[in-house]
């Protein structure tokens, strides 16, 4: 049996009439998401409640731009310094050398004295929690020490007896490299300008000139009362030794990303070298670093 379409046309007019007054909010959900967001809150407006977060929105994937939101939690958090800074005071570390001559032993030592330098200090930080941060540093110095050799040695015919070594003067390389690693409390001070105490663990890798050997020769016939050294042979080791190290810098920030800083800091570690023949040298290192740059924010 045929439908009349006399019949049919007019209740699908009445149906979609119904539908268009009564449901516009799943009409425009279907049609798009952003609808869904829009129609949703302006029900929590007209109702006076909150609009509900969707699951995509609760879930927070992503943040801007696409990127995951886990990392927007390091934005702004990580830190970097450049600085040129110099080392004050003197360091100075005494070695024993010897030999056997005329069935005695000569007494011989190595004194090296290292002075202050300039160096090169970079590194970074993150911010953890508050004003806590964690951090690391690199440094680096060459210099030359000055180093003296004095000694004693036996007679040839007298035992007991010892005559003097002319005093020998010369100059040596010491090279340090050194990782800082660091807590460190960030505290404001005043509107752009913040200081920070850190303080942690220090890693040393030094290189210094050493005295390996000393020849020395009689300066004349009997009564044999002079000596005078003949050579001086010289080498170099490197050593690893840990440390530690604490100070404070204090950073004035203009902009967001970028400003200067002012560092004070005071390291020290103890380094141990073979010596020549007998004994060895125990190297200070460190000291009280004073030095500024530039300070960068991510």
């Amino acid at each position: 049996m045929r439908t009349d379409r006399r019949v049919v046309r007019p209740l699908v007019i009445a149906l979609a009439a119904v539908g268009l007054a009564g449901v516009p909010v799943e009409i425009g959900a279907w049609q798009s998401g952003a609808g869904e967001v829009a129609a949703s809150s302006a029900l929590g407006s007209s109702n006076g409640s909150r609009p509900e977060r969707t699951g995509a929105q609760g879930e927070g994937s992503s943040g801007p731009e696409g990127l995951p939101t886990w990392f927007a939690w390091f934005a702004g958090r990580f830190g970097v310094h450049v600085n040129g800074a110099s080392q004050g005071g003197v360091r100075r570390s005494t070695g024993s050398l010897g030999f056997r001559a005329y069935d005695e032993d000569a007494r011989l030592e190595s004194t090296h004295v290292i002075g202050g330098a300039g160096m090169i200090d970079v590194g970074g930080s993150l911010l953890l929690w508050r004003g806590l941060s964690v951090g690391a540093g690199y440094a680096q110095l060459a210099t030359s020490d000055r180093t003296t050799v004095t000694g004693r040695v036996p007679h040839p015919l007298r035992h007991g007896t010892f005559r003097d070594l002319s005093v020998q003067e010369l100059s040596l390389a010491h090279r340090r490299r050194v990782t800082h690693a660091f807590f460190a409390w960030r505290l404001p001070v005043a509107e752009r300008i913040e200081a920070s105490v850190f303080a942690g663990p220090s890693f040393y890798n030094v290189s210094q000139g050493v005295v390996s050997n000393v020849t020395v020769r009689e300066a004349g016939g009997p009564p044999f009362e002079t000596v005078r050294v003949d050579l001086v042979q010289t080498g170099e080791h490197t050593r690893n030794a840990v440390g530690g190290h604490v100070g404070v810098d204090v950073a004035y920030m203009p902009t967001r990303h970028a400003g200067v800083g002012f560092v004070v800091r005071y390291a020290s570690a103890t380094v141990d070298l073979p010596g020549a023949r007998t004994g060895g040298l125990s190297l200070p290192v460190g000291g009280a670093e004073v030095g500024g740059g530039f300070r960068f924010r991510f």
